[in-house]
Order: structure tokens, then C-alpha cells, then sequence
């Protein structure tokens, strides 16, 4: 709307103001188009600048080639009109269809200028010619002299809406994080020398043990499942993200192209405007592709905005989608680490049943050596928890077991 009104300002200065040759036509008031074309002088007799005079000849010889109209034949469906001008009077005969599509500047003047009857717009003529990417054609019919009073034109179609803004899609719910695993107690170290008399025998460890396992196994499992299906759902947003993207750039790229259309059928049209009545066909076929060229940029504008917020939204969750792989793969590795230790559970249960049954004796110096492992490793969980923990009072914020690097990430 902004352009229209920039051009029609440019279109009456430019009528007022203008500076004949030979003195005839200095005017200060506001002069009207049949008034302009009395006083100034004839078109062949003006002196118009270096510049100007390539682009007027280029001008007439469009005009001159112009008075050759060569209609289109409407082969379509009749339902494929825009406008409700198919119910013309019986006795009109169809003349076919003007306007070079891919920027169509189909009007009411290309019929009337001839003496016809516009019957409809359309996007095709469906003879096989470029359709309308933006404006329309329009299509004419030869009306006898008492039918052409009755005939109604057919309106030209009102502009389509544009496209609605993308909003994003409401965030899902947030599943409940996973229970943290119980935090490992602290041995408490001996003050003293222990005295190791014989352990009592647990005829229930080896089935204990094998059941930890086998739960164990289950959890990593689920775990490792539901670590696929994040690294799946990043695999889905990546891609939405390249689409997204290729679409951005191909709306706008489409929008410079009409935005291109639109200003290069806006120079046409004013052109035109020079000739006033020589060319005034050609300029309404250059305003209407112009109209038509602006919506469509419009359009393409607003695409792109589209995807541009679209992109922005799927990157976002590309960013949530890797904290979640993250979240999974560490509770994939705490449930391995709960595998290696039930299986080591379980090595040794069988190793103290066997034991028992072969000597007493040699039970209590295998449950001597067990503890005397025990005490090392004990000893270092001990130095593993006092790193963590101190790696969680330093770095501080909400650290805690379960988002921090083993042993303090030493």
C-alpha cells in the first residue's frame, strides 16, 4: 500500500510539474489528464535526456508490437474461474484469455480496451502456457451491442490471506526425573586391630546375589532403551532443523524474486505513464502484475519469518534432547557399574560356599583375606567420596552425586 501511494504522489507531480519544450506548458496548478495531453506537445517532438530516450524506444516498440493482441484460448474447467462473471448473457462469444504468466497483470482494461467483456480471472487458461505464480489472467467475451449494456464484469478476485504466523507447539509435560541411586555408605575404618573370628555362613548369598544381578541387567537394559530413543528423537530434530532451514532459504529466495517483480513492474508502470494514452493498457498490465508480484512477496516474507521460527524452535530442543542423551548415558553407566558389582557379588558368594564346604579353617583364613580386600577397597571408596565431595563443594550450584565426574574427575 505504501508503494501504491508513493507512486500515484510521483504520478501527479510528475503531471503538474513537468517543463514543456517551446514554452507551452509551464503550469504550477493542478492539471488533469486531458488538460496535460491539450498543451503539451506531441510525443516525437520532446527532447527527453540520454538516459530516458533507450528506455522510451524500448517503450514504443513494445506498444507497437502490442496492437497484434493474441488471446489464449481457455481450455479449463469452467469451476477453475476466479469471479462470478461466467454468467454472461447468452449470444456472448468467449475471446479467450490475456496475460504472460509467471507475473500475470490481468485487468478489466486489456477487455475494454478492445470493446469486450471481462468474463473471469483465473491462474490458467489450461492451454498449456506459464500459470499465474502471482496476479491473474484474464479471460474476455465479445457481447452484441444490446447484450453488452446487460453483461456484468466479473470483479477481480479479492486478495488472498497471508500466511498465518508459525507459533511453536506447546512444550510436552515434563516426565518425573529418575530416582537417584541410594547414596554408598561410609565405612566406618577400625580404630584398632581387627580380630577376625569366623564369619557365620549365609546359605541364602548365592541366591541374593544372582537376583541383584539379574534385577541389575533388567534396569541397564531399560536404560540403554530409552538412551535410543533420545539419540532417536535428536536424529528426528536434526533433520527438522536441515528442512527448516532449506525451506527458509528457498521462501526467501522467492521473496527477492517477487520483491525483484515488483519493482521492476513498478519502473514499467511509470514508463507507461509518460505516454499517457499511448500506453495506458500496458500500464494496467504492469500495476496488476505489480499487485500481484507485492502479495506474493509479502507472502514469502512472512514463509520465511515462519521457518526462521521454526528452525529457532527445533534448535532449542536440539539443546534439550542432548542434556537428555547426557542424563541417559550416565544412568547407563551407573547401571553397568551396579552389574560389574552384583556380578562380583556373586563370584564371591560361590567362592565362600565353596570354601566352607571344604574346611572350616580354611573358611576363616579366606574370610581374613576378604576382609583385608575389603578394607582396601573400602578404603578407597573412602578417598572416591571424600574427591566427590569435595568437587561438589567447590564447583557448588546444584551438583550432586549424580551430575559429576567419578573420583572428582581426577
Amino acid at each position: 500500500m505504501a508503494l501504491l501511494n508513493i507512486i500515484a504522489v510521483f504520478s501527479i507531480v510528475s503531471a503538474v510539474s513537468s517543463t514543456c519544450t517551446n514554452g507551452k506548458c509551464d503550469v504550477d496548478d493542478a492539471t488533469s489528464f486531458i488538460q496535460y495531453k491539450q498543451t503539451v506537445t506531441a510525443g516525437e517532438e520532446r527532447q527527453f535526456p540520454e538516459g530516458e530516450a533507450a528506455e522510451l524506444e524500448e517503450l514504443d516498440a513494445e506498444s507497437e508490437e502490442s496492437k497484434e493482441v493474441v488471446f489464449e484460448e481457455f481450455t479449463a474447467e469452467e469451476t477453475e474461474g476466479d469471479g462470478d462473471g461466467d454468467s454472461l448473457p447468452d449470444g456472448c462469444e468467449d475471446m479467450g484469455c490475456l496475460g504472460d504468466g509467471p507475473s500475470c497483470g490481468g485487468n478489466e482494461l486489456q477487455c475494454t480496451a478492445h470493446g469486450f467483456v471481462v468474463r473471469g480471472y483465473y491462474k490458467s487458461c489450461g492451454d498449456g502456457k506459464p500459470s499465474c505464480q502471482s496476479g491473474y489472467k484474464v479471460r474476455c467475451s465479445s457481447c452484441p451491442g444490446d447484450l453488452a449494456a446487460k453483461a456484468k464484469p466479473a470483479p477481480y478476485p479479492k486478495p488472498a490471506p497471508g500466511p498465518a504466523l508459525w507459533t511453536a507447539p506447546a512444550p510436552a509435560p515434563t516426565e518425573a526425573p529418575a530416582k537417584p541411586p541410594p547414596p554408598a555408605e561410609t565405612p566406618v575404618l577400625p580404630t584398632n586391630a581387627p580380630v577376625y573370628p569366623p564369619a557365620p555362613f549365609d546359605k541364602y548369598a548365592l541366591g541374593n546375589a544372582t537376583l541383584a544381578l539379574k534385577n541389575a541387567k533388567a534396569t541397564a537394559a531399560e536404560l540403554k532403551k530409552n538412551l535410543s530413543a533420545a539419540e532417536a528423537v535428536v536424529a528426528a530434530v536434526k533433520k527438522n532443523i536441515s528442512t527448516f532451514k532449506d525451506k527458509e532459504e528457498e521462501a526467501h529466495k522467492s521473496f527477492e524474486s517477487n520483491r525483484e517483480t515488483a519493482v521492476s513492474y513498478s519502473k514499467k508502470k511509470e514508463l507507461a505513464n509518460i505516454t499517457v494514452f499511448k500506453a495506458q493498457a500496458a500500464m494496467n498490465t504492469a500495476y496488476f502484475a505489480q499487485k500481484g508480484a507485492e502479495k506474493g512477496a509479502q507472502d514469502w516474507g512472512d514463509k520465511a519469518k515462519n521457518y526462521i521460527a521454526e528452525k529457532m524452535y527445533y534448535e532449542k530442543k536440539l539443546v534439550d534432547m542432548h542434556h537428555a542423551t547426557t542424563s541417559a548415558q550416565h544412568l547407563v553407566d551407573l547401571a553397568e557399574a551396579t552389574v560389574k558389582k552384583a556380578t562380583s557379588d556373586l563370584a564371591g558368594a560361590k567362592t565362600a560356599q565353596s570354601h566352607h564346604e571344604d574346611h572350616e579353617e580354611e573358611e576363616n583364613k579366606y574370610r581374613q583375606n576378604l576382609v583385608e580386600d575389603g578394607l582396601e577397597a573400602a578404603e578407597k571408596l573412602a578417598v572416591k567420596i571424600a574427591q566427590e565431595h569435595s568437587y561438589i563443594e567447590s564447583t557448588g550450584g546444584d551438583r550432586n552425586e549424580s551430575n559429576i565426574p567419578p573420583y572428582g574427575g581426577q
